[in-house]
């Protein structure tokens, strides 16, 4: 079982030439007014030791669409209600993957390794095979922080570093972390230590 906010991009194929039914539905819902993906941290996908359950709830879903009484759109949502429930219990295993420190390894090595290039929040999103909306939620949750705010202190976390333990010259320390100009280093630089590159340099240097 598969579950995504909406908006999110997908694709499907076939390895051989075997022909799958899919059940799908597009549906919102809210707690106290809140988006489910707002709230929970799960995965996006569940493997079912039977799919009986699942297959009964989205045929009930596929009888009942069509209808438009009263009587038929309470069971509609109880359906759709049941389905989550059902979605939640089986990723218990997931969820648990997900909030642990793999997450957040693997993001903040990816950042790193990353820094030179022109690195945007959805370039760690898609990397991290995210939705760029519940990536940066989920972000703040193991960082206390925003993506692009890391970024940023990584990159000027790098630039110390390169200030003052190389003899790289400024210039070049700013391609090496991915400054789109020298202006903006340094004005960011500054707000950061409270120094220009320069002073930095030449108070902290180890000799």
């Amino acid at each position: 079982m598969v579950m995504l906010p909406r908006g999110s991009k997908v694709s499907g194929y076939s390895e051989n030439a075997t022909c799958y039914n899919k059940y799908w539905c597009d549906f919102i819902m809210s707690v106290d007014d809140r988006s489910l993906f707002d709230i929970t941290d799960f995965s996006y996908v569940v493997h079912l030791e039977s799919i009986d359950r699942a297959k009964l709830l989205f045929e009930r879903l596929d009888a009942l669409h069509t209808k438009n009484d009263a009587a038929s759109a309470l069971l509609i949502k109880a359906a759709l209600t049941e389905l989550v429930s059902f979605f939640l219990d089986n990723g218990e295993r997931e969820i648990t993957d997900i909030k642990s420190s793999a997450f957040a390894d693997e993001t903040r090595k990816f950042i790193q390794d990353n820094l030179g290039s022109r690195l945007t929040v959805k370039d760690v999103a898609d990397h991290m095979r995210y939705n760029e909306k519940y990536f940066i939620h989920l972000f703040k949750k193991h960082f206390g922080t925003t993506p692009a705010y890391f970024i940023k202190n990584s990159r000027l976390e790098k630039a110390k570093y390169e200030l003052l333990y190389t003899d790289n010259k400024v210039s070049y320390i700013i391609g090496k972390i991915g400054f789109s100009s020298p202006q903006k280093f340094s004005k960011d630089f500054k707000a950061y230590t409270g120094l220009s590159p320069t002073e930095f340099r030449k108070i902290f240097k180890c000799s």
